[in-house]
């Protein structure tokens, strides 16, 4: 029987937790057609490392390092099992590690998405609100190094492409309509039942701006219902762009050099439609960070409504911050108090509010 063994290295922001999500839900339908899959966790965002511990282990200092102990129990388990044909590892970190893995796993066969170099800065952006805590704003300045080309120009510098596949990154690309089944008819699977679920989704904008201000507050436990909250909050902008158009117009030139140049070292099927839809693809809205009072009270209350009795923790970390007592913080305050909202805004509180310019 032919074995062979697939390992998708994201990158990161390219669905890599969907995917993920749908293949440890689908493992013993997946086992029918022959895949194996190692289980792994997920938290409560649905979101993991992946199978990053299929094969890594951690050191002391929390650093890691390949396991060759782990990667010799893995491929034992999987070549001397007659159920499995195909092995499929998963996860975003493997993207930074590509050379380890390799010589790990030398017969292994990479697989990467390829994305749009500017939406993935502002989706990277975005999850540094959601997750790294990040009060500035979107840095409105050109980039000279799109950083999956970089990594990936290495990597076939030293290795080839004769291991590697590489897959265009969009709804308009993906076989069967989603990253999960394009994945899986890349690697010969039935993709058909493959409905990929709503993973770590970006904010909208109103969502964006309330984080980025919460950020600024000792939130720490409740952070993650926030986020939870907040990325269900669909009422507001939800197509928008922080980048600048004279900044998008100069940045558009520099990633399409690099990515023609990138194109030039690797063959693929879907060059040139790659770079015709980073040329035509929308134009979004520009929006420079500011939220219209009545905004502001519309995500702040549904954030309100969606902690329920934890609304009452972020209450007390307001009350007891006594370095951001701003318009922000009132408008908040009372809300969470569930007091006349718009009556306040009516008497006190200017019509536009700049968010964040207190701090900048």
């Amino acid at each position: 029987m032919k074995k062979e063994i697939f390992i998708h290295i994201g990158p990161p922001k390219t669905g890599t937790s969907a995917i993920q999500k749908w293949l440890s839900e689908h493992r013993k339908e997946l086992k029918k057609q022959g895949l194996y899959y190692p289980d792994h966790r997920t938290d409560e965002n649905g979101v993991s490392s992946g199978n990053l511990l299929s094969i890594f282990s951690r050191k002391e200092d929390n650093s890691l390092y390949i396991d060759t102990t782990k990667v010799a129990s893995l491929l034992s388990c999987f070549y001397s099992n007659n159920k499995y044909n195909k092995l499929l590892l998963s996860s975003e970190f493997f993207f930074m590690r590509m050379n380890e893995v390799r010589e790990a796993i030398p017969d292994a066969i990479f697989i990467g998405y390829l994305r749009n170099p500017i939406e993935k800065r502002e989706s990277q952006y975005n999850q540094g609100v959601k997750r790294a805590l990040f009060k500035h704003k979107y840095p409105n300045k050109t980039h000279h190094n799109a950083q999956d080309l970089s990594i990936l120009t290495k990597y076939i510098k030293s290795h080839t492409c004769s291991k590697l596949i590489l897959r265009p990154y969009g709804p308009q690309f993906f076989s069967g309509g989603n990253i999960a089944s394009d994945l899986l008819e890349t690697i010969d699977l039935n993709k058909t039942e493959a409905k990929l679920p709503n993973i770590n989704n970006s904010y909208n904008l109103e969502a964006l701006e309330l984080k980025r201000w919460l950020n600024n507050f000792p939130l720490g436990n409740i952070a993650t219902k926030i986020d939870i909250c907040l990325q269900s909050f669909d009422s507001g902008v939800a197509e928008y762009t922080l980048i600048n158009p004279e900044i998008l117009k100069k940045q558009l030139k520099i990633d399409l050099k690099a990515i023609r140049l990138f194109f030039e070292l690797v063959d693929t099927n879907f060059s040139e439609d790659f770079i015709g839809n980073i040329i035509n693809s929308k134009k979004q809205k520009f929006y420079d960070q500011e939220l219209e009072s009545s905004k502001l009270v519309n995500v702040m209350r549904y954030l309100k409504r969606k902690l329920g009795n934890e609304s009452k923790i972020l209450l007390k970390i307001l009350e007891n911050d006594k370095e951001t007592k701003n318009d922000y913080a009132i408008i908040f305050i009372e809300i969470l108090k569930e007091k006349n909202t718009y009556e306040l805004i009516k008497k006190n509180i200017s019509i536009k509010l700049k968010v964040f310019n207190f701090f900048h």
